[in-house]
């Protein structure tokens, strides 16, 4: 039935994925509002975490192809899994405590003013 058993597993993986980014996006006012950020302010944040996911996708997406081109396409996708698997158990371990204390602090003035000496 399926011909192409490797093009259907990384079409399944891209819909995951996509799927955890779309689950990420209507919570991702009240992440960012917990944080902090000004009423008025919360749309840019939200767009610039949205816009820089898609930058950094495009920015990657190209050099991997050439990689892969290069490597071969196995070492490159075992590599791309064992580093998602990685960040994930990281995350688990750590929350979001650690990714909200960077993008806080880096992200959203007030935070600065708070905590300089």
């Amino acid at each position: 039935m399926w011909r192409n058993k490797t093009l259907v597993a990384l079409c399944v993986g891209e819909l995951l994925l996509m799927v955890g980014a779309g689950f990420l996006s209507p919570i991702l006012p009240g992440f960012v509002e917990e944080l902090g950020v000004s009423p008025a302010m919360i749309g840019t944040m939200v767009g610039l975490a949205i816009t820089a996911y898609g930058i950094t996708r495009a920015v990657i997406d190209i050099p991997a192809g050439r990689i892969a081109r290069l490597w071969g396409r196995r070492p490159l996708l075992i590599l791309g899994c064992s580093l998602v698997t990685i960040s994930a158990v990281f995350l688990s371990f750590f929350g979001l405590s650690l990714v909200a204390t960077i993008f806080g602090y880096f992200f959203i003035p007030e935070t600065k003013q708070k905590h300089s000496c």
